[in-house]
């Protein structure tokens, strides 16, 4: 299971380097990019609290969310 999880937030963290990519190009105005990069960050912990409701918790599992999130 621990696998799956790293595999898991490798890809998440690649995604959103590309997300982060795209999100320069639709929107320019700074501030907006801060604005909803913060609210991305806060989905991300939503999604994760949501999805901890769903099964038993693993310390592993929050450790690697946390390494990939750096929360």
């Amino acid at each position: 299971i621990s696998n799956a999880y790293a595999k898991i937030a490798k890809d998440e963290g690649f995604h959103s380097k590309i997300g982060a990519r795209a999100l320069e190009k639709l929107v320019t105005n700074e501030s907006e990019q801060a604005r909803i990069e913060s609210l991305v960050a806060q989905m991300r912990k939503d999604l994760y609290d949501i999805s901890c409701r769903n099964t038993t918790a693993a310390e592993d599992g929050k450790k690697l969310v946390a390494d990939a999130y750096g929360w």
